[in-house]
């Protein structure tokens, strides 16, 4: 009889894991170029990168989840300096016609068929685009506007994907 109910138990926690498990995108992101630039008494200052940050040839990892709940997790992480985030987001989103958007009082999602964007409060974009197959394409401009400085950080991307369930989380929605 006991092993009647662990058996049951067993049976109904495996189930309910396979049944909740997220889809990801998982994306090998190399930086292609990327430029600070910095206003200082009313001269610009550019830089190729941030002390101690990526730079040009490294490689960052894009990944997108899906849960249950239909919301989507959006980060792009620099996994070889303890996994500092570039830019992250998430939000519950809706299908809209052909894409999927969701905003929040901090990240808006859009997530179409060729094109993936994150903006983010703090006035970050991250935009992908499909350009062959499962390559993507993408630029990320981040701004620091604070009250001691003024500057912009532009940086391009071209992506490999690692893990694909991009069309399995299109379809999620219909």
């Amino acid at each position: 009889m006991i092993m009647r109910w662990l058996l049951l138990i067993s049976t109904s926690l495996i189930a309910s894991q396979a049944l909740s498990s997220e889809l990801e995108v998982r994306m090998d992101c190399t930086v292609t170029h990327q430029t600070v630039v910095r206003s200082n008494d009313g001269k610009p200052e550019i830089y190729s990168s941030y002390e101690g940050a990526f730079k040009t040839g490294d490689s960052l990892i894009f990944l997108y989840r899906q849960s249950d709940d239909q919301t989507i997790d959006a980060e792009l992480y620099d996994f070889n300096r303890d996994y500092q985030i570039v830019i992250n987001g998430s939000s519950r989103v809706f299908k809209n016609e052909n894409s999927l958007r969701g905003s929040t009082n901090n990240t808006l999602i859009y997530v179409s068929e060729d094109n993936i964007v994150v903006d983010t409060w703090d006035k970050s974009t991250l935009k992908l685009s499909r350009y062959y197959k499962n390559d993507f394409h993408g630029i990320y401009i981040g701004q620091q506007l604070g009250l001691n400085n003024i500057e912009s950080q532009i940086a391009t991307f071209d992506c490999r994907m690692i893990k694909d369930d991009f069309d399995e989380i299109l379809k999620s929605f219909d």
